[in-house]
Order: structure tokens, then C-alpha cells, then sequence
């Protein structure tokens, strides 16, 4: 299973920036000035990345970067964020025979909405996840 390798900061506005693993231990309670609030909602991003594989008939898909996001202020712990997502050719699916891999491989881009509880012990739930163009 792939690991992602950002989590996610959500400024006091409610947007959402990727930061790597490698600088995560670098950060103090602020970072340019912008407060953080959250740190961990990568579950949520890893849930999305699953439910587009679960879906896939032969390749999978590696998250490439959050590309902008934001927490939905009028619904309480919803966040929402367009990722740019890998899709790579996977020949040893089952499902992909007889299949060209020119058909499966690219990148796509993705608006999705979550549901995520202040609470750890909670999974995030995917409420919308669809295609958007490039």
C-alpha cells in the first residue's frame, strides 16, 4: 500500500497546504506567519487515495500533491481540496487483460469533500469524490 508522504496544513482561513514528512519535524506553532491548526488530516487524503483504487480496473493511483483545499466553515469538520493524482498502468490486475496501458497511465485531478472528526478514533468519511479537467 502506498504511504503518503505529506500531511496537510489548514491555515486560520481554512485552506489546506501540503507539507512534506521531512519538514514536518522543522515546524514550531507557526509557520510564515500562519498559525497551525491541523496537522493530521492525511487520513482523510489516504481514504480518498483508496477509494480511487478500490474503484480502479487496471492501474492505481499515487497521490501526486494537494493542490488547494479548504475547511468548510458552514458545515463544521467538512474540508474539501482538489489533488492531482498519478494514475499508473498496473498489468498484473486481474481485470486489466487485454487492456493498453496508453488507455490506463496519466494524471488527473480530483475535488473531493470529507468529513473529518476532531476525533482519532473516528475514520474520515469521503462524501464526494469526482473528476475535474485539468
Amino acid at each position: 500500500m502506498y504511504k503518503n508522504p505529506y500531511i496537510i496544513l489548514i491555515d486560520e482561513c481554512g485552506f489546506i497546504s501540503p507539507i512534506s514528512d521531512q519538514h514536518q519535524r522543522t515546524l514550531t506553532t507557526t509557520t510564515y506567519g500562519i498559525p497551525l491548526m491541523h496537522l493530521t488530516k492525511s487520513a482523510a487524503v489516504q481514504q480518498s487515495i483508496d477509494k480511487l483504487n478500490d474503484e480502479a480496473k487496471c492501474f492505481y493511483y499515487v497521490l501526486d500533491r494537494i493542490i488547494s483545499g479548504k475547511q468548510r466553515k458552514d458545515t463544521g469538520v467538512n474540508y474539501e481540496w482538489y489533488m492531482k493524482v498519478n494514475r499508473i498502468y498496473d498489468e498484473g490486475k486481474p481485470t486489466c487483460l487485454g487492456e493498453c496501458a496508453d488507455d490506463c497511465s496519466g494524471v488527473e485531478t480530483y475535488l473531493v469533500s470529507a468529513h473529518v472528526s476532531s476525533r482519532d478514533d473516528e475514520e474520515p468519511q469521503i462524501l464526494k469524490l469526482h473528476r475535474t479537467p485539468l
